[in-house]
């Protein structure tokens, strides 16, 4: 945008067209990026024909954006399916005793949890 002059704009020029439409200041290209990383679609801020690298840069920061989500998404995956300490929060005993309960001989092992 600074190259193709568009925040220098003389606006006598009637058959000039901006690099970005829409976008005059800088909260306007922040928007513009946050409608781009976001994919909430262009209302009235969209890159033109006129400059290519407004387009190349457009398709770069659409590709880091994808980069970005998928790690946040692997991170965020990966933190969920991961078992925290599963292993160590119940503990059996060493021993075992096979008792007569109601009639019936029953297995009794000792469980503590230690679970917070």
């Amino acid at each position: 945008m600074h190259i193709h002059g568009d925040f220098s704009h003389n606006s006598a020029n009637s058959t000039w067209i901006p690099c970005v439409a829409g976008v005059r200041t800088l909260v306007g290209v922040v928007l513009f990026s946050i409608e781009t990383q976001q994919t909430i679609g262009y209302g009235t801020r969209s890159v033109t024909e006129q400059c290519e690298s407004g387009v190349i840069l457009l398709a770069i920061h659409t590709c880091f954006g994808l980069v970005m989500q998928a790690l946040w998404a692997g991170i965020v995956y990966s933190k969920l399916a991961r078992p925290k300490n599963r292993r160590r929060t119940l503990i059996w005993s060493r021993q075992a005793v096979i008792f007569l309960r109601d009639r019936y001989l029953t297995l009794q092992v000792r469980i503590a949890d230690i679970r917070p």
